[in-house]
């Protein structure tokens, strides 16, 4: 009897040993970040760690792979990363393929966000990522040579000089990516929604007029022979003087004061129809698997990191500028004319449509600019052209679906 209570009592030490173990185990949060972008959110991950005794793994992952990785993982049943960041022209297809859940928080804090920043991430059933940085294209110019800064497109060609030893701005407006800017002004749109319908407008409202505007002054104002020889060379231009200003995406920025330049930024100009050029633009998020093992502390950290503070040294870090407004307010008073210039041209902007959608557009649209630049007679149908061949792909897509589109595309290569 006395042995028999004496195992007992030895078990039920050892029960009670165990169960403190467990109880005490932290938790473990997985968090994929940026490779290059890592120091920006430490500080606030120790910090996190600290307040809900727990330990934090940043993982070094390529921003552009991270949707892939979470994807693959799933679909073979693998681990998958509490928190990891996914972009904008990404959001809508994992939404619809239930990659990812919708973050409860963000009801309440998307009062706290430019609403440019929230619109890619937005559906039906609640808002899928909290806004972690945006980007798009603004203008580059030399404090040094530009003591007046040009408001509009007609203030740049009065700076031309016939001798074209300094070009006013540059930028690769030959091609569509940064193109689309000008006849967005003039009224051209890509429309992607699930209630809406999908909608290729290139050739809509007055985008036919904005579209030989844009050549016109790209061939008179810009060094049209040498745009194919692509950024690196404008860059180039730029940085040796021999440009006033140039027109770049915004990851640019570090780039440019590294050369040594004392640059400036601002928004791009307004055209002759008295609109602003427009520009794409992309939004990054920190978004949170479906099958996340730590859904609720996963909430917790990422509404932790974009606090105001933490958010703003994690630009001063990164150079990625957070959407938040109460840091508008922060770079208003600070006078950072990098940050003001991303956010303000954001909201003139357009937001990069879904992948998938754009993989429609990108061939014809960049066929029709080619074509027009050698001939600008020929600019109307040339537009009229694309839309038709997109409408067609897209057509095709659906009658036969993705994969026998896929498949005929792959065999065409080859």
């Amino acid at each position: 009897m006395f042995r028999v209570s004496r195992f007992v009592f030895v078990c039920l030490c050892l029960f009670v040993i165990f169960s403190k173990a467990f109880a005490f185990e932290k938790k473990v949060l997985t968090v994929y970040e940026d490779a290059n972008k890592i120091s920006s959110i430490e500080q606030a991950a120790r910090d996190f760690s600290s307040l809900y005794e727990c330990t934090v793994n940043i993982e070094p992952k390529s921003v552009e792979e991270q949707m892939s990785l979470v994807r693959n993982a799933q679909e073979k049943n693998y681990p998958v990363p509490d928190v990891f960041v996914g972009l904008s022209e990404e959001a809508q297809s994992a939404i619809k393929d239930g990659v990812i859940l919708p973050l409860d928080f963000m009801s309440s804090d998307k009062q706290f966000y430019t609403s440019s920043s929230l619109t890619p991430f937005e559906s039906d059933s609640g808002i899928y990522a909290s806004p972690r940085s945006v980007e798009t294209s603004i203008v580059f110019y030399n404090k040094k040579l530009l003591l007046n800064k040009p408001k509009t497109i007609k203030d740049y060609r009065e700076l031309y000089t016939e001798d074209k030893k300094i070009y006013p701005i540059l930028g690769l407006l030959n091609k569509f990516y940064y193109g689309f800017g000008f006849l967005n002004a003039y009224g051209a749109y890509l429309v992607d929604d699930k209630k809406k319908g999908s909608y290729v407008g290139l050739n809509k409202n007055d985008a036919k007029e904005g579209f030989k505007a844009l050549i016109e002054y790209t061939k008179k104002y810009m060094p049209v022979a040498d745009l194919d020889k692509g950024q690196q060379y404008l860059d180039k231009l730029f940085i040796s003087d021999k440009a006033l200003s140039v027109i770049n995406g915004s990851y640019a920025y570090a780039k440019y004061k590294k050369s040594g330049i004392d640059v400036g930024c601002q928004m791009l100009p307004v055209l002759d129809n008295f609109q602003r050029m427009s520009a794409f633009y992309k939004v990054k998020g920190y978004m949170i698997p479906k099958n996340a093992r730590q859904k609720d502390l996963a909430e917790k950290f990422i509404r932790f990191i974009n606090q105001p503070d933490y958010a703003f040294k994690r630009y001063l870090i990164s150079g990625e500028v957070v959407p938040l407004n109460e840091l508008f307010l922060t770079f208003t008073y600070l006078n950072d004319e990098f940050a003001l210039s991303v956010l303000k041209q954001c909201e003139h902007s357009y937001l990069m449509p879904d992948q998938n959608f754009m993989a429609d557009i990108w061939g014809p649209a960049n066929v029709a600019f080619v074509k027009s630049f050698e001939n600008i007679d020929t600019s109307d149908s040339n537009l009229d052209e694309c839309v038709n061949e997109i409408e067609l792909i897209r057509y095709e897509r659906h009658m036969k679906g993705d994969e026998a589109y896929k498949n005929k595309l792959n065999n065409a290569d080859k």
